[in-house]
């Protein structure tokens, strides 16, 4: 199964190599990733690469006006040359080519920008764009995080340090649950990126309402009991749901010893997967409780926290981006 698992990885492993190799810097100066937003450096980047991940950045560039004056006769050079021999000929492409076209009609009117995740339609195109996504929001996170830093003391932060590390192995297991929850495809690598980029979106939000503007909703006892009973009949249902839909392959394929362990391994991964997101998942709950009393120290502290956080994650355990 490693060795399937491994093989099917080699979409994402070819999408972030392209990413990283051929046009890393150019992005990183188009949005910004831990350098300054630099957009003549990014097109200078762009240009040396020349390749099918920055030649629609490039285009978008001459249509925005980023870094260049707006023209859309240049963007449709780059295009002409790019797809001249047919080697970058996709549905991105070609949604770029109507815009152009529409562009160079009506060189008059005013037109909003484009921007990349907006025009990406390939599915490298898109998990490109899901990189870039997470990426921003890491960035957002860490920066969140380097101003509150200066605020907390020496034993806050030690505990907020336990929180990012418990988040991260939320985020692993939970993204690897749903990858492994698509038998094959790169369907998985979109269930798998997609929820990636809900546990960092919730976990951001978490430090922006707890830590700087120290909101917390206030809950009950009761509140809690009836969250927390409502938690484990989700959590039951999830691994019971997962052992239904592989045992059906598991049928299918009865007369094939070698799919069957597949399909017993997956069930048995995708079960530790979810295990081990919700071990983590009470450990980031508790130590967000133990710093926010010490924050924040209202009566009712703990029991809201740890409502709040347990109704938050019965959302994560029920999310799945692609909804199939």
């Amino acid at each position: 199964m490693k060795n399937k698992k491994v093989f099917i990885y080699t979409l994402v492993v070819f999408v972030l190599l392209s990413v990283n190799v051929f046009c890393q810097n150019g992005i990183d100066y188009y949005y910004g990733l831990n350098v300054e937003k630099n957009y003549q450096k990014a097109l200078a980047a762009f240009l040396e690469d020349n390749n099918s991940s920055s030649i629609p950045f490039i285009i978008i560039m001459y249509l925005n006006g980023d870094g260049v004056t707006v023209n859309p006769n240049e963007a449709l050079k780059v295009w002409k040359k790019a797809t001249e021999s047919g080697k970058y000929v996709d549905i991105t492409m070609e949604g770029l080519k109507r815009t152009i076209d529409e562009r160079l009609a009506n060189p008059d009117k005013r037109y909003p920008r484009i921007e990349y995740c907006e025009i990406a339609m390939t599915t490298i195109d898109m998990n490109i764009c899901q990189d870039i996504n997470n990426s921003l929001k890491d960035q957002e996170i860490q920066i969140k995080i380097s101003k509150i830093s200066t605020e907390l003391n020496a034993n806050q932060k030690s505990i907020f340090n336990l929180i990012e590390g418990n988040y991260s192995k939320i985020e692993k297991n939970d993204a690897d649950r749903m990858y492994n929850l698509y038998i094959e495809g790169t369907i998985r690598n979109d269930a798998y990126s997609g929820m990636e980029s809900y546990i960092k979106e919730r976990h951001k939000k978490r430090i922006e309402a707890f830590l700087i503007k120290k909101s917390i909703k206030e809950y009950s006892e009761s509140d809690y009991l009836n969250a927390d009973k409502n938690l484990n009949e989700v959590y039951k249902k999830q691994k019971l749901q997962n052992q239904n839909k592989y045992q059906e392959m598991i049928e299918m394929y009865k007369d094939d010893p070698e799919k069957i362990k597949y399909y017993q391994d997956l069930i048995t991964e995708i079960n530790l997967n979810l295990k081990n997101a919700q071990f983590a998942w009470i450990k980031y709950r508790d130590n967000w409780v133990i710093l926010l009393k010490e924050i924040i120290g209202k009566e009712n502290t703990e029991i809201s926290v740890k409502t709040l956080l347990t109704l938050e994650r019965i959302e994560e355990l029920k999310y799945d981006s692609v909804g199939l």
